[in-house]
């Protein structure tokens, strides 16, 4: 069932001034899409749900103070300039990417400025009600699960605001406009989005022909309209943190609200195993002059058919090998008769010819995915960075274990000159998130487009798009035919 035709966000819906609505939602799910839920009835039809509502509103609601600021409507059944600002909200619902027809706008229009009578005056607070909820749900969490992408979990996203959550900061902020401003994302960039969609939803520059080989206007505001979406997703950023962004290859450490630190990176290869995933996580600590554990799934592509050839040519990479925990020679192995690697561990020296460099950030995660720096550091001054097996590989990597470290250059220095595998542990480390956007901002503010190199704003659009959650493109301007010249 599609999200929008399930509008009935949590029961009877007549809120004081939001209505009592709120007084079921124990019993209701926190999102509208999941299920309906009405009078705590699971049996109760969607064309039921409204009778029920009306059968369960006998008696006329007890008008609310005129002081009272979020309230719909005067002691004398007046509408209140509230409501209208929330009119004009929805109306704009486009210039955040959401589709104004996902909430009741028309029938909202067709009653606001109607005498109120005490019928007229339930159903319009119905209406603003469930407008109110939709809307707040919406710029609070996703509107498709994020699992659609293919590439990360639920957990690691926002959850929309429940019914008691809007309920309790609307009040508390007293009015439509203030309540709607504290829940709209406060990254810069999502500001920057909704100035660049406002310029792409001019129908002479949405419909404008691209270059050959660049994208086209209608193409970039679908790019926009997703990464919007992706922005209202993100979970409260603290006060320091590390963030990569998967299709730029970049990475950035933030200290309150400042960028200390950025650095290209390099990023899971486009095939599915490759890839790097979202997810996020505390970082605990910087490893110094590492060792690597070959994974298995390197040991048989890359490692495997070399050794067959040689056995000794991973020599010169520093590769020791292990069985049952105890080390032997490659020579000992008969690698021709082999078609497979379990059982044998490849372990890489520290030093300049490791994989992950003289650094790797600890920050231990179910896909056994991290930070670190390269034995390839030319491979930074590609244009696509989609290179690695998973990991994240930062050219600044040094300067970042610092940042994470809050460190001296000394003690780096010092640290540096350990022996292998020197963990420095840091309670309270700042934390780390990989995100997927397909725009940034460049250094000069402007917005930068990425390539969907993973496909996942595809499949993220393709859901949107199916849940109605898209808004519809301005059309082109009709072409105005050049009068005819005067007949001599």
């Amino acid at each position: 069932m599609k999200r929008r035709n399930i509008l009935a966000l949590a029961g009877a819906l007549t809120l004081s001034p939001l209505s009592s609505s709120f007084a079921q939602e124990a019993s209701c799910p926190t999102r509208p899409d999941q299920m309906m839920c009405v009078a705590n009835d699971d049996n109760v039809s969607l064309a039921q749900s409204f009778s029920v509502v009306a059968e369960k509103s006998v008696e006329k609601p007890v008008a609310p103070a005129v002081e009272d600021k979020a309230a719909w409507f005067t002691a004398d059944g007046v509408v209140t300039q509230n409501a209208r600002v929330l009119l004009d909200r929805l109306e704009d619902a486009g210039s955040h990417g959401l589709n104004p027809r996902s909430y009741p706008v028309r029938q909202i229009k067709a009653l606001i400025d109607q005498p109120m009578t005490d019928h007229r005056q339930k159903v319009l607070g119905n209406h603003l009600d469930r407008a109110l909820i939709a809307y707040a749900q919406d710029m609070t969490g996703p509107r498709v699960n994020p699992t659609v992408t293919g590439d990360t979990e639920r957990k690691y996203w926002r959850t929309a605001m429940t019914p008691r959550d809007i309920r309790r900061q609307y009040e508390a902020a007293g009015d439509v406009e203030t309540f709607l401003t504290s829940i709209t994302p406060k990254n810069p960039l999502y500001g920057a989005l909704q100035t660049e969609l406002a310029r792409l939803e001019d129908p002479a520059v949405l419909h404008e022909k691209a270059p050959k080989g660049e994208m086209s206007n209608a193409q970039k505001r679908l790019q926009v309209i997703a990464n919007l979406e992706r922005l209202r997703w993100d979970k409260d950023r603290p006060e320091r943190y590390v963030e990569v962004n998967l299709a730029g290859q970049t990475m950035q450490a933030v200290e309150n609200g400042e960028v200390k630190l950025e650095s290209k990176a390099i990023v899971g290869k486009t095939k599915r195993k490759f890839r790097t995933m979202e997810f996020n996580v505390r970082i605990s600590g910087v490893r110094f002059n590492p060792t690597w554990t070959v994974p298995n799934s390197i040991k048989a592509r890359s490692h495997l058919p070399k050794l067959k050839k040689n056995p000794r040519a991973l020599d010169e990479m520093g590769m020791r090998f292990f069985v049952r925990g105890r080390e032997i020679r490659p020579t000992a192995i008969n690698w021709k008769a082999r078609n497979h690697v379990a059982g044998i561990r490849m372990e890489q020296d520290a030093g300049p010819q490791n994989a992950l460099g003289n650094i790797r950030i600890l920050m231990y995660n179910e896909y056994d995915q991290y930070m670190h720096f390269t034995n390839q550091p030319e491979l930074f001054d590609k244009g696509s960075r989609y290179l690695s097996s998973g990991c994240v590989r930062i050219e600044k990597a040094e300067e970042l274990g610092q940042f994470i470290l809050n460190a001296t250059d000394a003690e780096m220095a010092a640290h540096k000159q350990g022996e292998a595998n020197t963990d420095i542990r840091k309670r309270g480390g700042p934390m780390f998130y990989s995100v997927y956007r397909t725009t940034s901002l460049g250094p000069d503010g402007a917005i930068q487009y990425h390539a969907d190199g993973y496909g996942r704003n595809k499949k993220l659009l393709g859901a949107m798009k199916r849940n109605g959650a898209i808004p519809a493109a301005p059309k082109a301007s009709p072409k105005v035919k050049a009068p005819k010249p005067p007949v001599p």
